[in-house]
């Protein structure tokens, strides 16, 4: 289970300022400018670690994680410790920075560290900041299994102590900034290049350096924009090309430090890019930019390349589609293969139009081969519930050495639209009765036999559940979309939202990172319960935490009464009458929202 490590602005509204062409985010607020930049920390003598760890322990981790943060190459910020003299600094607008336990750990809720803050918005300086650690949670000093690492999170707090924010990303994963760690993971405790980048962003080192530290994929056809950072040396600064090349249709616009155009051929391209501040001084960096041609995602693609695995009860099936047969079937007609437990059990062909997909014939390893005269429609999109489609075909098979036809019907009904869980997820599906029927015209006095049987179809995934004539239940797992490229992992984006989830469950472009374009990555938005695919309003998000709740409520109401300072907080957000302050219509306002009264 993972544990929330976060950032709690107690008089400081938390900002969060993203920058999609940034690896890190900034609480937007820093310790003031110096020679070198600095901030002391006290540790609480008072407040002891859980029991299993004695002070020492405690300032021991404490000085390695805050030394850590001093070895930032591009940066000149120091950590240091302030004085043993303050034998129970608190968590208060004191002076003093902080660094003690919760013994009960009762107001901390899961979290394993709370950084509290303090600034003042005419300089955009800290002047005090606290952080407090949960005493109740189980503490290791080397990772081991089942606790978690005190370094390691202090380490994380240490970041937001410099004024970093935390980071929720699929691509944070690994780095010290991102908000959840594991058990007996040390991850943390080193720095990741995107995490010194920040650092070095907010205190950059006289010296001139290129804080970018890498550059995202980009897609043909697809338009790309990255702004690039430097710091220190002298302002203004010019970006050039020293070795390699960009890749064609992108241009470097030296002036402005952006990379910029639609790229046309997709590949990997490595180049060393220049930095030169005002007075001559230089700098390079190597980057590579990796350019993918992607194709749109296609529903019920059937495309060649394609592979999945249907689960039945406790078989697994693999099937792939392989080739394109263009001797006894129509030209657009694809081999599906399907292998049970790895032995090969036989073939499908099918063909897909603009609106169906239709079965041309199947190779059983039981029963050989037989092709249809004509195509059964096995389905078809859109569709509807209470529609219906129905095929017949006949197809010559060889029993016992004659020669027979047989007729073949396949009647498809769309029954209605149900909810289906999987261990994908939960998708909104097609209940599809499928009733087989099968005849021998050549011999009427043969009964016919009819077998029905049912199939939960979702667009892009195709079947997601099956049930046979037995009413056995199997789940299936089927994609099929864009030549190949989409399997149950991919995430195109990289904003923690799979593929096949943008595709089905949340409707979110699968190609753009942030499909509503309100600064939040798709993944995070649903991570915090937001909605990736429309703008919302945070009308009454008092402390800035991206979230319309009770704790606003309860900040307000601090406010009104005089307990807590407004030192910076977002007006647009807090301010809903408009008198520029946060008072009584506020706090009725978000009651109102949390007990949906008002939108």
């Amino acid at each position: 289970m993972k544990r929330i490590l976060t950032c709690m602005p107690l008089c400081l509204g938390l900002i969060l300022l993203y920058h999609q062409a940034f690896s890190y985010e900034l609480i937007g607020y820093k310790w003031a400018d110096a020679d070198p930049p600095s901030a002391g920390y006290a540790l609480n003598r008072i407040n002891l670690p859980p029991s299993n760890l004695t002070f020492y322990d405690f300032f021991i981790a404490t000085t390695h994680a805050f030394k850590t943060w001093n070895n930032v190459e591009g940066s000149d910020f120091v950590f240091y410790l302030d004085s043993y003299s303050y034998a129970n600094p608190a968590v208060s607008m004191d002076g003093i920075n902080a660094v003690s336990w919760s013994s009960t750990g009762e107001d901390m809720g899961e979290a394993l560290g709370l950084t509290y803050r303090w600034g003042n918005p005419s300089t955009g300086y800290f002047y005090d900041v606290d952080i407090k650690l949960n005493a109740a949670a189980s503490w290791s000093l080397l990772g081991e299994a089942g606790k978690y690492d005190l370094q390691s999170v202090i380490t994380h707090e240490a970041g937001h102590f410099a004024g970093l924010a935390d980071l929720y990303g699929a691509s944070d994963r690994g780095k010290t900034m991102f908000g959840y760690i594991y058990p007996g993971d040390k991850g943390p405790r080193t720095l990741h290049a995107d995490d010194e980048a920040g650092l070095s962003y907010l205190y950059p080192a006289n010296e001139l350096v290129i804080l970018t530290s890498s550059l995202p994929k980009a897609f043909t056809g697809k338009g790309y924009k990255q702004q690039l950072y430097a710091g220190g040396g002298s302002e203004p600064y010019t970006w050039s090309i020293y070795s390699g090349a960009l890749p064609e249709g992108l241009i470097l616009n030296g002036d402005m430090g952006v990379i910029a155009g639609t790229p046309e051929l997709e590949g990997a391209f490595s180049f060393t890019l220049n930095l030169k501040d005002n007075e001559g001084t230089e700098q390079e960096r190597a980057f590579t930019i990796e350019v993918k041609t992607m194709l749109d995602a296609d529903i019920f693609g059937l495309e060649v390349g394609n592979s999945w695995t249907t689960k039945k009860g406790s078989d697994t099936i693999v099937e792939n589609v392989v080739s394109i047969d263009t001797s006894t079937f129509p030209v657009n007609t694809y081999v599906i293969e399907d292998f049970k437990n790895k032995i090969f059990k036989g073939r499908l062909w099918f063909e897909r139009t603009e609106k169906e997909i239709k079965m041309w014939g199947e190779y059983d390893s039981r029963y050989g081969m037989m092709a249809f005269s004509s195509g059964l429609t096995y389905c078809w999109y859109p569709m509807e519930a209470g529609e219906s489609r129905n095929s017949n075909t006949t197809s010559n098979i060889s029993i016992n050495g004659i020669s027979v036809v047989v007729g073949m019907g396949l009647t498809v009904t769309v029954e209605s639209m149900e909810t289906v869980t999987i261990s994908l997820g939960t998708f909104s599906a097609f209940k599809l009765r499928m009733d087989h029927l099968i005849w021998f015209p050549d011999y009427p006095q043969q009964p016919e036999e009819s077998v029905t049987s049912y199939q939960w179809v979702v667009p892009y995934l195709v079947g997601i559940k099956s049930m046979d004539s037995d009413s056995i239940e199997s789940e299936l797992i089927s994609f099929t979309v864009g030549g190949g490229t989409i399997t149950e992992e991919t995430d195109t984006d990289e904003d923690g939202l799979k593929d096949y989830e943008e595709l089905v469950i949340y409707g979110t472009d699968r190609l753009d990172i942030d499909t509503d374009g309100d600064n939040f990555d798709d993944g995070t938005e649903v991570f915090i319960g937001r909605n990736p695919t429309g703008m919302e309003s945070w009308q009454g998000d008092i402390n800035g935490d991206s979230c319309v709740n009770l704790a606003d409520a309860i900040e307000a109401i601090q406010i009104l009464t005089g307990k807590r300072m407004i030192l910076e907080i977002n007006m647009e957000n807090a301010d809903l009458n408009g008198d520029g302050k946060v008072g009584m219509e506020e706090v009725i306002c978000v009651l109102q929202r949390i007990s949906g009264l008002r939108n």
